[in-house]
C-alpha cells in the first residue's frame, strides 16, 4: 500500500464507528442499550465473543480487525479510537495493550 490515509478510515465518522460498535457489541452479548463507556468483560464478554465481534466489524469495516483489539479496548469509546488509528494505518500497526480504556 502505498502512503496516505487509509480509504476505510474516511468512511465512517467518529458517530458512525461508535453506533457500529455498539451494535456489534448489542448483538454478540445479546444486550441493549450499551453506552461507549461499558466494559466489554463487564458485560459477560470474553474471547469467543470478541472473534464474532470481530467478524462483524470486519464484515462491514471491510477490513480485518483483529480481535485481540477488542480485547485490548474494553470500552466502545476506546475501541474507536483504536479503530480509527487501526483502520488509518496499512495493517502493520503495534496493537499494545498500554492504551487506558
Amino acid at each position: 500500500m502505498t502512503g496516505g490515509p487509509s480509504p476505510h478510515a474516511s468512511k465512517w465518522t467518529d458517530a458512525e464507528l461508535q453506533t457500529l460498535v455498539i451494535r456489534s457489541w448489542e448483538h454478540a452479548l445479546k444486550r441493549v442499550g450499551i453506552s461507549p463507556v461499558d466494559n466489554f468483560f463487564a458485560l459477560g464478554g470474553h474471547s469467543l465473543v470478541a472473534i464474532r465481534v470481530s467478524g462483524r466489524l470486519t464484515a462491514e469495516l471491510g477490513r480485518q480487525i483483529p480481535y485481540s483489539l477488542i480485547l485490548q479496548h474494553p470500552q466502545a469509546k476506546g475501541l474507536c479510537a483504536a479503530l480509527v488509528e487501526f483502520l488509518a494505518s496499512d495493517g502493520h500497526t503495534s496493537l499494545s495493550a498500554d492504551s487506558a480504556d
